[in-house]
């Protein structure tokens, strides 16, 4: 059901041919019900109800429906309009009633045209309405009449407007003028300017046509078939810029943008203030202010027009005068030597003291080259000496990186470990030195070995604070809670307590010889990837060698950086569960 403007014929039957049922039966008449049509207001007969509506003229809003019998009507036929499928842009009246038996015809209802507040488009309203029949003949039945409506309304001059439309719906836009003097369009003297302006009805809605329209011209030829065709309403719009010091008026160039939009092309000849008139068919519309200023960096002339300011004089695009448009490019400084005191668009004039002022001119230069020589060797010399830097710093992290890398792949110092039982046998915790006299460890030298070790038997790595600066559990408060807990832990888990393995930081790092306990220290994280499990040990103690002693617990456990280096080399081979 879409089509535009340009297609529509000066015949109604040929309008509404493609859009409403032909002539035949409406879909779902059934028996003596031969057709539904209406009566256009130029008596023209159509299948449904096809109304066009110009905002002003009544003579062509309404349409009567009718239904045709075939014969006579055999019985009292009562029909109804389902008034919900009514749109809002039409109203129905009456909406049910009868038509006697005997008769070949009967009047239904009326439809007028409520396009108030409706706005025009370029494709017609389109709905069906329910119409239900009841009759003895025909028993109850249900048919879709189809409604078409072309809004075709006048462009106004009084609502019309310079500017744009507010959109309400996403086909309504209303021309709303503002309710305080707008600030004036400014322009550039010699630079085109593009200022739009909407039309709109008389309703205040912005219309869908460019003038003259040919939607009215459409609609009166439906309405008066027997006329000559001719154009209707409004023909055209105009644009004048007027100087308001001089009075003279430059009419400026427009064009139709889209949807009731038109862009006006304004162009001010000289510099000053101007009042930008819209109008149509010679009404006045609307007026904006317009003030009008030279481009930057030309300043106004005494007679309004734009020039160089003192100093500066124009230069042109190939050698052409600068009465010929477009010639003056732009201004440029004064050539040295040469001055120009006051604006216009001459020539800068020479002058006679410039030797003096290049010798001394070139003096300087020189030793401003000198002092900028000097400047850039020490700032080469500084930037060689941060490139020596970043080098150094880049090597260091690059050795760092590679002594990590060797480091997770190779044992420092042997992973030594203590069997459960033999730590029951100690009854205390003992140090590293301790623990191998007594052939309480065993001892793993290679990655290999240690791997091939933990394969065979659970390995638990024991993380704790030391209760005093030399002893880690000098009144033996950690020693029976780890011995319960590795104990548990083989209940839980169903290990052999025999082949349960302990690494403790007491007795499976020397404590004696530094070098040894950094080697140690430094295998850390491959002592915990030989670990099965993680024992934190944290009961609440007192640190022995603070004054005064100072408790320790779960908390200050968290808080220390060893404790947490232990935790993360654990977690980084085993994962946090």
């Amino acid at each position: 059901l879409s089509f535009r403007w340009p297609m529509l014929c000066l015949s109604l039957a040929t309008v509404v041919g493609e859009l409403l049922p032909g002539s035949g039966r409406l879909p779902g008449l059934p028996g003596e019900l031969q057709r539904i049509y209406g009566v256009h207001a130029s008596s023209t007969v159509v299948a449904g109800v096809a109304i066009t509506h110009t905002k002003g003229d009544s003579a062509i809003d309404t349409s009567t429906i009718t239904v045709d019998f075939e014969g006579t009507s055999s019985a009292e036929t009562r029909w109804a309009l389902d008034e919900s499928s009514v749109p809002p842009w039409i109203s129905v009246s009456p909406t049910s009633g009868f038509v006697p038996a005997g008769v070949d015809e009967g009047a239904l209802f009326t439809v007028s045209a409520s396009s108030a507040g409706v706005a025009e488009q370029k494709d017609p309203y389109t709905a069906s309405v329910n119409l239900t029949f009841a009759s003895a003949a025909v028993g109850e039945v249900s048919v879709k009449v189809p409604v078409l409506l072309i809004v075709a309304p006048a462009t106004s001059a009084r609502n019309s407007m310079w500017g744009e439309a507010r959109q309400r719906t996403d086909s309504i836009y209303d021309c709303v003028r503002p309710t305080t003097v707008p600030p004036p369009i400014e322009l550039e003297v010699g630079l085109e300017q593009s200022v739009f302006f909407s039309a709109c009805d008389s309703e205040g809605m912005r219309v869908a046509h460019m003038v003259p329209s040919e939607g009215l011209r459409v609609a009166h030829a439906l309405s008066h078939p027997n006329e000559v065709e001719g154009l209707y309403g409004p023909k055209a719009f105009k644009v004048v810029l007027r100087g308001q010091s001089s009075g003279f008026e430059y009419e400026m160039k427009h064009e139709y943008a889209s949807t009731g939009r038109y862009r006006a092309t304004v162009l001010a000849p000289l510099v000053g203030e101007y009042e930008l008139f819209l109008l149509l068919d010679g009404t006045e519309v609307d007026v904006r202010s317009v003030v009008a200023n030279c481009q930057p960096p030309l300043v106004a002339l005494p007679d309004h027009s734009c020039g160089c300011d003192a100093g500066l004089e124009p230069g042109y695009q190939d050698d052409r005068s600068l009465l010929e448009p477009g010639a003056l490019r732009a201004c440029q400084p004064c050539s040295f030597g040469f001055h120009k005191a006051l604006p216009g668009n001459g020539e800068c004039l020479a002058q006679q003291w410039p030797i003096v002022v290049s010798t001394i001119g070139g003096g300087l230069a020189l030793v401003i080259i000198i002092a900028l020589i000097i400047v850039a060797r020490r700032v080469h010399v500084h930037h060689m000496l941060a490139m020596e830097a970043v080098e150094r710093e880049i090597a260091e992290k690059q050795r760092r990186i590679c002594r990590a890398m060797t480091g997770v792949t190779t044992l420092d110092f042997p992973l030594s470990v203590m069997p459960l039982s033999k730590l029951r046998e100690q009854g205390r915790l003992v140090p590293y030195e301790e623990a191998r006299d007594a052939g309480a460890l065993r001892c793993c030298d290679t990655v290999e070995s240690a791997v091939a070790f933990a394969a065979g038997r659970p390995l638990i790595f024991v993380s704790h604070q030391w209760l005093s600066l030399l002893h880690p559990d000098p009144e033996a408060q950690h020693y029976p809670i780890i011995i319960r807990a590795a104990e548990a832990l083989c209940a839980r888990q169903g290990l052999d307590p025999d082949s349960l393995h302990i690494w403790l930081d007491y007795h499976s790092i020397p404590q004696e010889n530094e070098t040894t306990k950094r080697l140690a220290i430094g295998s850390i994280a491959l002592y915990a990837a030989c670990s099965h499990y993680f024992l934190v040990c944290a009961p609440a103690a007192l640190h022995q060698d603070s004054v005064p002693p100072c408790r320790v617990d779960a908390d200050t456990y968290l808080q220390r950086g060893w404790c947490r280096l232990e935790q993360w080399a654990f977690m980084a081979i085993n994962g946090a569960d």
